[in-house]
């Protein structure tokens, strides 16, 4: 089931952010170029949310959308290459959607969202069974790329859900771009495995 498309956009029909909020959801690094990242610098920043905690390289970009939709909404996005923001404001409304129109070469983005859907259960979804920071989930690898990673450019994909209950789920989901998608893969595996979820 599709959680997830790179052109749909969200209209929000909730108050914007408070200022404190856009804040915390800045883009950091926003100038960061292609860095051999995690697996291999060890240094790293954190991203914390009301429902997710997650490490990533300390040079890469980060962004997020500013508010929530009504079934989905973007924790974080990282990569190794500058991001854009990925919401347009109005005082009306927010519309919100990919942070990279095209990924570049050498590219790895990777995004933590939050989702739910009335109809939406863990069971039937397809995947790998494990466990992550103890709750359940599947991995789809490589993930069906007409769902995931969808119309900007990439090679291949990884998607991973976690069950929350009641129809609720996280949701990774990891973009590849080569040359070098081995190197790739390590590095979103060790974001992927730094992961806490609030109880």
């Amino acid at each position: 089931m599709a959680i997830y498309t790179r052109t749909r956009v969200v209209r929000l029909r909730i108050p914007i952010a408070t200022a404190g909020a856009l804040a915390a959801l800045m883009p950091a690094g926003c100038n960061a170029a292609e860095t051999s990242g995690f697996t291999a610098s060890g240094s790293t920043a954190t991203v914390t949310t009301s429902a997710i905690t997650f490490s990533y390289p300390a040079d890469w970009s980060r962004t997020a959308w500013d508010s929530r939709g009504s079934f989905t909404y973007m924790v974080a996005a990282v990569s190794n290459r500058t991001l854009k923001s990925p919401c347009v404001v109005s005082l009306m409304y927010s519309s919100c959607g990919a942070p990279v129109a095209t990924l570049e070469p050498a590219t790895l983005l990777v995004e933590w969202w939050e989702n739910g859907f009335p109809s939406w259960n863990f069971a039937d979804q397809p995947g790998v069974a494990f466990k992550l920071d103890g709750l359940d989930a599947k991995m789809q690898d490589p993930a069906d790329m007409s769902q995931v990673c969808k119309q900007i450019g990439a090679d291949s994909a990884i998607q991973v859900l976690i069950d929350r209950g009641t129809a609720n789920y996280f949701a990774f989901q990891a973009c590849f771009k080569g040359p070098g998608i081995e190197a790739e893969r390590s590095e979103a595996q060790a974001i992927l495995h730094s992961a806490h979820f609030k109880r």
